[in-house]
């Protein structure tokens, strides 16, 4: 533990925010806010957790893999602002881990989240989301401040293996609504991937450290124009046509996708939503940097569907999602997500989720229609809550890819991941 504490502290951004996190967590629980005082608390929400686990697979190998156990330091910071009309909320998740035999390995991941809420008018608001990380693929995707079935979706995607991802997207939406039934959006999104080296692995004598990655960066844009109209109590449709262009560096290509989508949104009694969305897609690519035009528009479709349920305190849901999208990976595209969340709450005391996601993607090159790149991921937590801040918590996840070694073949990629541990929470405010 005491190598883990100094690797945390040899880490600027790290340390900053885990003094601070226990510097307001020791005042707020010495120093209670008098009555009538300013609660110096109110809207945050600090989370904490040391755990003892194993990785199967340190080096990203795809044969011979070598494990080792590992120590993991968790930090949540979370902090809300609002006033009339509007709203800010933002997430910090920074993660350590440590490696008992192999301390070249030593990282520390960073995942932010943010979302802005402004009301214009009584019927006009506009909303601003910034989603950021940089973490060593070998560790997993952070899912800091993403809803279960997002973040499932999103660690189910193929990655680049031996490389450091360092990615930020952003979105900006306008949203009106002009009858008590009616209402039309606008928006913008954009988005930057950038894979480098991962120096830790060839430290370590991981072997093909360098063969085996793919380095450079992806960057989307896109607009979105959507229509939505109230049918009845519990039934809505959507009309949405939305324009994307993709940019990849190491094949020096660009992808415009273009797609326009019915859907449907339908509740079913007090604890079911049922969402089905369909409809044409185009797909163009251009490769080189002396290509004037795209190539003529490859003609799928794109969908989505969604099944939403709660009893009592138990959650469930499950998604799907096909439409041409940044993969993980450097020159990589994601076509399809498929993504399955339940959690239960068992007594008073236990509780626990398990998520499950498979995907498929595809090269650039290959877009549209092509060899496919299938992986799959999922993961369970039990948690036993012994007090209202402390819970004793084991989690497990297993990432499996197939990932190519010439033409025509693959060969797959396992990686699992377990560990137990203690966590803490300290405020309420999301």
């Amino acid at each position: 533990m005491s190598r883990l504490l100094q690797f945390w502290i040899a880490r600027p951004l790290a340390c900053g925010a885990l003094v601070a996190a226990l510097g307001v967590g020791l005042r707020a629980q010495a120093a209670p806010a008098a009555a009538g005082t300013p609660d110096p608390m109110s809207g945050w929400r600090i989370s904490g957790a040391v755990a003892q686990g194993m990785d199967s697979n340190i080096l990203s190998a795809l044969s011979h893999p070598e494990a080792d156990s590992t120590t993991q330091m968790q930090l949540g910071l979370s902090r809300t602002w609002s006033g009339r009309g509007w709203s800010f909320q933002a997430d910090y998740d920074p993660a350590a881990v440590s490696y008992v035999r192999h301390a070249k390995l030593d990282f520390v991941s960073h995942a932010y989240h943010q979302m802005w809420n402004y009301a214009l008018g009584p019927h006009t608001r506009i909303t601003w989301g910034t989603d950021a990380q940089r973490y060593p693929t070998r560790g997993g995707v952070p899912t800091g401040g993403l809803a279960p079935l997002s973040a499932t979706a999103g660690a189910s995607q193929a990655m680049a293996l031996q490389a450091v991802l360092t990615g930020a997207n952003s979105n900006l939406e306008l949203n009106h609504q002009y009858s008590r039934r009616s209402s039309w959006s606008v928006g913008v999104a954009g988005g930057l991937q950038d894979y480098s080296r991962d120096n830790s692995l060839a430290a370590a004598g991981a072997p093909g450290a360098s063969a085996n990655a793919v380095f450079g960066h992806s960057s989307t844009l896109s607009a979105h124009l959507g229509w939505s109209h109230q049918v009845g109590a519990s039934t809505s449709v959507q009309v949405g046509a939305t324009q994307t262009e993709m940019q990849f560096s190491n094949l020096n290509q660009r992808v415009r996708y273009d797609s326009l989508q019915v859907s449907l949104q339908q509740g079913i009694g007090s604890a079911l939503s049922l969402q089905v969305g369909a409809g044409p897609a185009w797909s163009r690519t251009r490769s080189g940097a002396g290509a004037a035009t795209f190539s003529l528009p490859g003609t799928s479709y794109a969908a989505n569907a969604s099944l939403m349920a709660q009893w009592g305190h138990n959650q469930y849901g499950l998604s799907w999602q096909h439409s041409d999208q940044l993969g993980l990976t450097a020159g990589g595209l994601t076509t399809d997500m498929l993504a399955l969340q339940v959690g239960l709450r068992l007594t008073q005391n236990w509780s626990g989720n398990l998520n499950v996601g498979q995907s498929r993607g595809t090269t650039a090159t290959a877009a549209p229609g092509g060899a496919a790149q299938d992986s799959a991921f999922a993961s369970t937590q039990m948690f036993y809550h012994m007090t209202l801040q402390w819970s004793l918590q084991a989690s497990a996840t297993y990432f499996t890819q197939a990932v190519p070694t010439g033409l025509g073949t693959s060969q797959p990629f396992r990686h699992l991941q377990a560990s137990i541990g203690l966590s803490y929470v300290l405020g309420g405010a999301q």
